[in-house]
């Protein structure tokens, strides 16, 4: 997850986005899917940890110290993220392994914290296994839009349990649509642990969005 992973596109950011590595990429998608985020930006700025001045990018922090004694420890989170009650926080994907090998980087949010930025480190103790596959599929429905004849057919199901093959081969609704009521909450599963797929137990819910929150904001 360490290795670089090219562009990516979405919805919650406008056209198209460089990410510097797969853990990176599976955050993107993480945010994309989490119904708090309204939008999100990669590579949002660059900060200085010695006075917790923000810079457009590190070329500019470069110039407004040159020239100066002061050496300048800069620091630049993987996104910045907008959420529904306008709250702003910096996201930074670490392998364990760098971090092991720079542990300070765990001191990163408290410090921020004490000039009032918000910074969560995320590590692949998260970012692996079925998240991201369950995002990359999640996206899919993304451009489906919840009918509500939909809604209400899941709201009548006798059982509150289904599984994803039998929504789509026993009641008639498509993938791509399955996948939406997921994302509105109307089905809801194990986002965090459970492998998306045809045998999958899905939860009848009334909006429940929150099995797609998995960052402690």
């Amino acid at each position: 997850m360490k290795k670089r992973a090219g562009k990516m596109s979405g919805v919650k950011f406008p056209g198209v986005i460089q990410l510097e590595s797969q853990m990176e990429a599976a955050l993107v998608r993480c945010m994309q899917v989490d119904p708090r985020v309204v939008s999100l930006k990669p590579q949002p700025c660059t900060i200085d940890m010695g006075t917790g001045r923000a810079f457009a990018n590190k070329e500019a922090a470069l110039e407004a110290y040159e020239g100066r004694r002061y050496r300048p420890k800069l620091y630049t989170p993987d996104l910045e993220v907008t959420l529904v009650d306008g709250r702003l926080f910096y996201l930074d994907a670490k392998h364990s392994a760098h971090i092991d090998k720079k542990p300070e980087y765990l001191d990163y949010p408290s410090l921020l914290a004490e000039v009032g930025i918000s910074l969560v480190i995320v590590t692949e103790s998260l970012l692996q296994g079925p998240i991201d596959r369950n995002a990359w599929l999640l996206l899919q429905g993304q451009a489906e839009e919840t009918a509500p004849k939909l809604a209400s057919k899941i709201a009548c199901l006798k059982q509150q349990r289904v599984t994803f093959k039998e929504l789509r081969e026993n009641i008639g609704i498509p993938q791509a649509k399955i996948l939406r009521l997921i994302l509105d909450g109307y089905l809801v599963f194990d986002f965090s642990c459970e492998a998306l797929g045809p045998s999958t137990n899905l939860n009848t819910a009334n909006r429940d969005q929150r099995h797609l929150e998995v960052i402690e904001f």
